[in-house]
């Protein structure tokens, strides 16, 4: 059965509030009066930014975010690729701790802050997520626009989880310090078993029959899939070999046609797989490559990314094969689900579960 999760109207005043609200002394207010300790900066140069990389690694690792999509790599190499974009790093300090960072950028064009990640399919505030305090002190500070430098007029957070700490801070803010943005994108997800055949059972007959046809065909031409190591794919080779196969299967039709996003996958997949930050699956005959996936970790998801393989290999059904290896793979590590990420093209949902909806998030600039 799936399930479609709900982006809910949140009232942003926990019950007994709206009193204190009304007379000024609003949730935010109240809550940053009792945390007091929390003092939040900007960070507009990129080496100061690099500077916190190992500091926001650590932080990332108490966070729900995506090891990769959340990672300082992830925004350094966006912000690099795009000189144009002007990094507006929003951290949140406990004492000398580095308690959360809100990775933005601004268009000078339309004087729009957002996150400045490009082709992430999730974003959020890295933080605790048991200190949604930080969040809100982070969204609270980005929005006071009384404070100079302030080079944009919306502050716009696109592609939130429900459970992400920006959604789950609202109720701490000001009323209508935060409103929802009409957003039609989901994110199927198969929620998986102990095992990749438990899994398997829960899926009907022409999937499993597909699968095993696949692998035959692939077999008579002597290939399989299996996951790849940085010893085999040295990283500074994997953006050469994804965009081949990238562009073999999708041609022009792919973003990855633009230069920018080029310029990215050459800058951010060889340190996040060196890192362990992401897997690589990958269809070989001997050692001949045909077929990639490139697949970002969650604290409890291995994520199907992008991909591709060559012309030759279509009529094995490579994005089977390497999909049924992803979710052998997260049963394998104790993962609790494989996440298709954004889209419900039917290759998708014949894995799928569940189904989760995405929630876009305008925080008020306030003059």
């Amino acid at each position: 059965m799936i399930e479609f999760y709900m982006i809910p109207r949140i009232d942003p005043r926990p019950a007994g509030t709206a009193g204190r609200a009304a007379s000024g002394m609003a949730p935010a207010a109240a809550q940053a009066a009792g945390a007091s300790e929390v003092h939040c900066e900007v960070v507009s140069d990129l080496g100061a930014a690099e500077a916190l990389a190992p500091r926001w690694e650590a932080l990332l690792e108490r966070s729900r975010c995506n090891r990769a999509f959340s990672s300082p790599r992830w925004f350094l190499a966006s912000c690099r690729v795009m000189p144009e974009r002007r990094p507006y790093l929003v951290v949140a300090r406990r004492g000398r701790e580095l308690a959360g960072v809100l990775p933005l950028w601004v268009d000078a064009a339309s004087r729009t802050a957002e996150f400045g990640t490009l082709l992430s399919d999730y974003n959020d505030v890295v933080a605790d997520p048991a200190a949604p305090e930080v969040a809100a002190a982070l969204l609270a500070f980005a929005g006071r626009a009384g404070r100079a430098p302030h080079p944009f007029e919306r502050l716009v957070l696109r592609q939130l989880r429900p459970d992400s700490c920006c959604l789950g801070a609202l109720p701490l803010l000001p009323p209508a310090a935060g409103r929802h943005l009409l957003d039609s994108r989901v994110c199927p997800y198969a929620r998986l078993p102990a095992s990749f055949a438990e899994y398997l059972r829960t899926r009907g007959e022409g999937l499993r029959k597909g699968l095993r046809n696949a692998a035959n065909r692939a077999a008579r031409q002597g290939a399989a899939v299996r996951e790849l190591t940085p010893a085999e794919l040295p990283g500074e080779a994997l953006p050469d070999a994804f965009l081949r196969l990238h562009d073999a299967r999708f041609g022009g039709m792919s973003c990855f046609d633009a230069p920018v996003h080029r310029r990215l996958a050459a800058a951010v997949l060889p340190p996040l797989f060196a890192a362990g930050r992401l897997k690589v699956f990958g269809l070989l005959r001997g050692t001949e490559l045909l077929g990639i996936d490139v697949c970002p970790l969650a604290p409890d998801s291995l994520c199907a990314w992008n991909g591709g393989f060559v012309r030759e290999a279509a009529p094995w059904s490579p994005g089977k094969l390497l999909i049924a290896a992803e979710i052998a793979c997260a049963c394998q590590l104790g993962l609790a689900e494989l996440d298709l990420l954004v889209g419900t093209e039917s290759y998708k949902l014949e894995w799928t579960t569940h189904l989760r909806g995405l929630a876009d998030l305008e925080i008020a600039v306030m003059a």
